[in-house]
């Protein structure tokens, strides 16, 4: 509920599960492909949440499009990344980003305030 709520209000609803699957000590494929699901489904359900609602624009839909490319060049390069790291590299690594996230996101925020 958490996630779904941060995805349609900040687009940010990967903190709270990738928390929850650290906790629960998958290995690093099982990981991956149960994160995968999950942005797979929330991504199909916040689509069809905008546009019901009107949010959704042929303009936001291109914007989007363009960055598909992406999407599979990361999934190309943490394919052949996760090969090379231990479990507690990988989870290292993940509580690193996850920090990285937080520390970006507040510093956003500080920096609205400020002007």
């Amino acid at each position: 509920a958490i996630s779904g709520v941060l995805n349609t209000s900040t687009g940010m609803n990967g903190p709270p599960v990738v928390l929850y699957l650290q906790e629960r000590g998958y290995p690093p494929d099982e990981f991956r492909g149960a994160l995968s699901a999950f942005f797979f489904v929330s991504g199909i359900v916040s689509l069809g949440a905008f546009a019901v609602s009107g949010v959704m624009t042929w303009e936001s839909l291109a914007l989007g499009g363009a960055g598909i490319p992406a999407v599979f060049l990361g999934h190309a390069a943490g394919h052949r990344l996760l090969g090379r790291l231990s479990a507690e590299a990988f989870r290292r690594m993940v509580l690193g980003l996850l920090i990285a996230t937080a520390l970006s996101s507040m510093g956003l925020a500080i920096a609205r305030l400020a002007s």
